[in-house]
C-alpha cells in the first residue's frame, strides 16, 4: 500500500512539469503494459529524459533510539529493495531523489549506444585525427569555440543555431547584455508575427520548417534540404548529402556549417527528434562527427553517415513529414544582404520568417508557407 501510495505521488509530480500530462501516469498506472508505449500517439515521445517510472524506497528513520545507534539504522539501507530488477539503481542512468518539493526522477548522462564512438574515447581520438590530416574537420575548429550545452530539453535547435551563428562570426544586431552583441538562446526569441517565442520552443521545440525560418529572421542564410526530397532515390540523395558533408568540413574559410535534425530513436538514443551541428567527416570509413548540444545527455560523438540519413529520413509525427538537414552561411557582402534585396520581397515590413531564401523563386517559396501566413505576403 505505501509502494502504491508513493508510485502515484511520484507519477503526479513527473506529470506536474510535463506541458502534456499523460492521464496513465497521473492515474498510478506505468508504462510498462500501455498500447502506445514505442507508438506516435504518445504524448511523452519528444520528451527528453523521461524514462520508466521507478519506485522510490521509504526513506529509513535514522532518528537515535534507546538502545540502538545511528549506524545500525543506516545498515538498514542495505536491506532495501526496489520492486523489481528493471528498477536497480543504476548510477550511470539514474536515480530517485526526494527532495523538498516531493519525489521526482532524475538523470546523470546517458551511455552512448555500441554503435556511436565517443569522440574522447581512443578510437574516437584516432578518428579525429584521421579527419584532420585529412582535411575533413576545418569547420571543426570554429564550432568548438562556440561549443555550448542547451539550457532546456527542447532548446536543441536554437542551441544549434546559436553555435553555428557565433562560429561564422555572425552580427545578430541585437544586445546581448550590457554593450555586447552576441548570438544566445534568449536573442533568437523573435517573438513578433513569426511567433518564435521562448516560450513556445520550450514547450514544443522547432520543427524543420520553423528552424528554417527562425535562421532567416536573423539575417542568415539558410538552405534546407529534406532527406526524402533531394533526389528521386535515397542513394542519390545520401549521396548529395555526403558530398555537402565533405565539402563544408574541408572548406577551410569555414564560410558555412551543416546542422542535421534528425530522429535519436534511428540512432539507437533515447528520445527521438533533435538538432545538433556537423563537425567533421571521416571518408574512409565514412563517419560523420556530431557535436551534441545536449552535452547532459552524450557527449560528442561519430556516428555513421549511412545511419544518420535514415535518422533524417525519419518521419517528425507533429509534421508527418521527414527530418532533412540545413547549409547556414552568412551574406558576403552588404550588398547581398536581405535590406538591400527588397525589390525581391513583396511585402518589406514583414519580418520574413517563410522566405525560402532571398534569391530564390516563388515556387519555391511557396512549398516552405505556413497555414498562417498568405503565399501573397510572403512570396
Amino acid at each position: 500500500r505505501r509502494e502504491r501510495q508513493t508510485m502515484k505521488r511520484l507519477h503526479v509530480s513527473l506529470c506536474s512539469s510535463l506541458s502534456t500530462a499523460c492521464r496513465r501516469l497521473v492515474t498510478g498506472r506505468t508504462c510498462a503494459d500501455c498500447p502506445s508505449r514505442n507508438d506516435s500517439s504518445c504524448p511523452l515521445q519528444d520528451i527528453e529524459d523521461l524514462g520508466p517510472p521507478r519506485l522510490v524506497p521509504p526513506r529509513p528513520n535514522i532518528k537515535k533510539s534507546r538502545g540502538s545507534s545511528q549506524t545500525s539504522a543506516l545498515g538498514n539501507l542495505s536491506t532495501l529493495r526496489p520492486a523489481s530488477s528493471a528498477m536497480a539503481f543504476r548510477p550511470s542512468s539514474s536515480f530517485s531523489t526526494s527532495t523538498s518539493s516531493g519525489f521526482a526522477q532524475t538523470f546523470h548522462r546517458r551511455p552512448l549506444p555500441e554503435r556511436l564512438i565517443r569522440l574522447a574515447s581512443p578510437e574516437g581520438k584516432k578518428l579525429f585525427r584521421e579527419a584532420s590530416d585529412a582535411g575533413t574537420a576545418e569547420c571543426y575548429w570554429p564550432l568548438s569555440e562556440q561549443f555550448l550545452t542547451q539550457s532546456e530539453p527542447a532548446y536543441c535547435s536554437i542551441a544549434s543555431l546559436a553555435m553555428v551563428l557565433n562560429a561564422l562570426n555572425h552580427d545578430p544586431k541585437k544586445t546581448w547584455k550590457g554593450p555586447w552583441r552576441w548570438v544566445s538562446e534568449e536573442v533568437l526569441e523573435c517573438a513578433g508575427a513569426c511567433g518564435h517565442s521562448l516560450d513556445r520552443i520550450k514547450k514544443s521545440g522547432l520543427n524543420f520548417s520553423e528552424f528554417a525560418a527562425l535562421v532567416r529572421c536573423q539575417g542568415a542564410r539558410v538552405q534546407p534540404y529534406k532527406a526524402a526530397f533531394v533526389a528521386q532515390d535515397s542513394e542519390a540523395g545520401k549521396q548529395i548529402f555526403r558530398d555537402q558533408i565533405e565539402a563544408v568540413c574541408s572548406d577551410v574559410t569555414t564560410h558555412s556549417h551543416i546542422v542535421a535534425n534528425f530522429s535519436r530513436a534511428v540512432l539507437g538514443q533515447t528520445g527521438d527528434g533533435h538538432y545538433s551541428p556537423i563537425a567533421g567527416f571521416h571518408k574512409e570509413r565514412d563517419l560523420v562527427l556530431v557535436l551534441d548540444v545536449a552535452r547532459f545527455k552524450y557527449p560528442p560523438h561519430w556516428v555513421s553517415l549511412t545511419d544518420m540519413w535514415n535518422a533524417m529520413l525519419a518521419v517528425d509525427s507533429s509534421t508527418q513529414s521527414c527530418r532533412g538537414w540545413f547549409s547556414i552561411s552568412t551574406w558576403a557582402t552588404a550588398q547581398d544582404s536581405p535590406s538591400s534585396a527588397t525589390s525581391e520581397v513583396q511585402n518589406p515590413g514583414l519580418c520574413p520568417p517563410h522566405l525560402l531564401s532571398w534569391g530564390e523563386s516563388r515556387d519555391s517559396c511557396m512549398t516552405m508557407c505556413t497555414p498562417q501566413t498568405s503565399v501573397a505576403a510572403c512570396c
